[in-house]
């Protein structure tokens, strides 16, 4: 009910964020060639594309020019581009892709966690897809509300001279971005 309504909130903010490529401190798109943050290959999450995202992720630089080498956590896609990614990373476990027998080409995938979101499909067929860094390392979306605020709140009035109630629900959230190294697009 409710608060599925809110937890939806947060997560269309949090996407909004990702899909709306805004414009970042340094007056570059979160995702441009200035972040070095787009992959070459575009297509499904097949071996080769996933292997260049995360090449990309590995070689994003601090301030002073040092290689963070970030390890990639995430793959957040569309479901088309999920299912393409379980059937791409699924084996790794194995070292062995189910077709060909072939040696998997990206171990350091292994542990990758592949989340879909229909909010990155928009329509037209095209969906980009993301590798994101490993959290603990680098901050990529900053999140909260109101300090000492227990967000969602759901009130109650009782209307004397009906036989109904009026609810509210106030939510207080924000979200915003922390950085653009930690997330490389891939487009389908």
């Amino acid at each position: 009910g409710h608060s599925s309504s809110a937890i939806r909130y947060e997560d269309d903010t949090a996407v909004a964020l990702i899909t709306g490529n805004p414009t970042m401190a340094d007056t570059n798109a979160l995702f441009s060639s200035a972040h070095a943050n787009i992959s070459s290959d575009t297509g499904t999450p097949d071996v080769d594309a996933i292997h260049l995202a995360l090449a990309k992720l590995a070689a994003q630089t601090g301030l002073k020019g040092e290689r963070l080498n970030l390890r990639p956590a995430f793959i957040f896609a569309s479901f088309k581009e999920y299912v393409a990614a379980r059937q791409t990373l699924a084996p790794i476990g194995t070292d062995m892709l189910p077709t060909t027998g072939a040696a998997v080409a990206i171990p350091e995938a292994k542990g990758l966690q592949i989340l879909w979101d229909e909010r990155l499909n928009d329509g037209s067929g095209i969906s980009d897809w993301y590798v994101i860094a490993d959290p603990s390392q680098i901050a990529g979306i900053y999140y909260g509300g109101l300090e000492g605020d227990p967000s969602p709140r759901l009130s109650m009035d009782v209307e004397f001279n009906t036989d109904g109630m009026v609810w509210k629900l106030i939510h207080d959230f924000y979200a915003e971005l922390a950085d653009y190294r930690w997330i490389v697009q891939t487009t389908d």
